[in-house]
């Protein structure tokens, strides 16, 4: 009786120690997400600042007004603003009719 008291302890045990690590587990594969999601926002922010830089040097404008044309660029073509931004930086600048 002893034995069987002692084999169910030790599964109990096992059991619990598999849930925290099942806990840690998932926890870890959150992070991981988190992260990953913060450095694709960090990108997205670098090639923006890059391709905002160009327009400024090319066409004379401030940041903010090289921003607002990335992002009507970005919308008139339906791409995002982090594809417009890679395309300015493709072509070293960016000739826009309106402009």
């Amino acid at each position: 009786m002893i034995n069987l008291m002692r084999k169910q302890a030790k599964l109990d045990i096992l059991k619990l120690k598999l849930t925290v690590n099942i806990e840690k587990y998932r926890r870890n594969q959150a992070i991981a997400r988190d992260v990953e999601r913060m450095n694709s926002s960090q990108t997205t922010r670098n090639i923006v600042n890059r391709a905002k830089e160009v327009l400024v040097k090319s066409s004379g404008i401030s940041e903010m007004q090289a921003l607002c044309r990335i992002q009507v660029l970005g919308y008139d073509k339906g791409v995002s603003i982090r594809d417009m931004a890679q395309e300015i930086l493709r072509s070293g600048q960016y000739r826009d009719a309106s402009a």
